[in-house]
């Protein structure tokens, strides 16, 4: 092969490695989901009245139930132990307390990333 058509055939091959980390990377001023611009927007938008915070409050209790039930039924038929199913529902019941108490918890990305408190829970 001549020297020209291998150096076409390399410079070919480094460009089609190089242009799709180019073209699909990040623009350093363009906000990401790790920004705290998604949150502050759910934070400005989360002034709930009463009646909105009580009929939330009933879904979360809702969910809850149907969640406790379904776990109850897991563990009924022995797809869970009961060790296992305290655990579960001691875990939602901590999430729904804590929704209660702050309606805009669902807005703060801290509580969903790195959040450690469960890295002690065995889950098999």
């Amino acid at each position: 092969m001549k020297p020209i058509l291998k150096l076409t055939v390399l410079f070919a091959m480094a460009l089609s490695l190089i242009l799709p980390g180019v073209a699909f990377a990040e623009k350093a001023n363009e906000p990401t989901w790790d920004d705290d611009v998604y949150e502050k927007k759910c934070m400005e938008k989360a002034n709930l009245t009463d009646e909105q915070k009580q009929r939330l409050s009933e879904l979360h209790d809702k969910l809850y139930s149907d969640k406790a039930e379904l776990i109850e039924a897991m563990e009924e038929y022995e797809m869970i132990t009961k060790e296992q199913k305290e655990r579960h529902l001691k875990i939602m019941k901590k999430h729904v307390e804590r929704v209660k108490e702050n309606p805009k918890y669902m807005c703060d990305d801290d509580h969903w990333e790195d959040d450690d408190q469960y890295e002690n829970e065995d889950w098999d």
